[in-house]
């Protein structure tokens, strides 16, 4: 939308433009006549400026990665005790268990065990993993600000 107002704000000419259209021209507004008075300037007194003052470095705090520690320490944990499981079943397999004669409980046995040592396998390699993020992260990565 475009309108074209006179000196006292009335709308003098209105058009409706899409946006690749030019803007119609029309005759300028004529310069008012301005007087300005001549201003007297006072002298003004520069204070001097003042030196900054060194700011001391703030070191930020070196965060410790314990999460990572806590996860290495609970997937060791479940390590061990998938580990001693599978050893349990073992010993089971192995004869000690008398009430295990068919050969289907054997077969069975034999499975559990190897699955019980694969998942303690597993956790030790995810309780490696996380020993290993956290030396990564505290020596490597260095300080960080505390969250």
């Amino acid at each position: 939308m475009f309108q074209r107002t006179d000196g006292r704000g009335a709308v003098v000419d209105s058009a409706y433009l899409l946006p690749d259209d030019p803007v119609p021209a029309y005759a300028p507004r004529p310069a008012a006549a301005v007087s300005v008075a001549p201003v007297s300037v006072a002298p003004v007194s520069v204070a001097p400026v003042p030196v900054p003052v060194p700011v001391p470095e703030v070191r930020p705090r070196r965060r410790i990665p314990w999460p990572w520690l806590g996860a290495a320490a609970v997937a060791g944990g479940a390590s061990l005790g998938l580990y001693a499981l599978g050893g349990r079943t073992e010993r089971r397999l192995l004869g000690t268990d008398p009430g295990v004669d068919d050969a289907t409980g054997l077969v069975q046995l034999q499975r559990q065990a190897n699955g019980l040592y694969t998942a303690a396998g597993a956790a030790g390699v995810v309780a490696g993993v996380g020993v290993v993020a956290f030396g990564v992260d505290l020596a490597v990565l260095g300080p960080r600000e505390r969250r």
